[in-house]
């Protein structure tokens, strides 16, 4: 699969939105709940790639 067509995309949606949920009427913890749920999302995620498939997609050494 490539592009938008990554399951990544859809499940983070789903997951963000689930952690953001309890805080919907407080928009400042919307916020910090969302940006920790993406950053452990993509941590999370590419620590699986490279132990699973060896691949590297968020490289940002250069």
């Amino acid at each position: 699969m490539k592009g938008p067509w990554l399951p990544i995309y859809g499940s983070g949606a789903v997951i963000i939105l689930l952690v953001t949920l309890p805080f919907k009427q407080y928009p400042i913890a919307v916020y910090f709940a969302g940006a920790a749920a993406a950053t452990m999302l993509e941590y999370i995620t590419g620590v699986c790639m490279v132990k699973i498939f060896e691949v590297r997609y968020w490289d940002y050494s250069d």
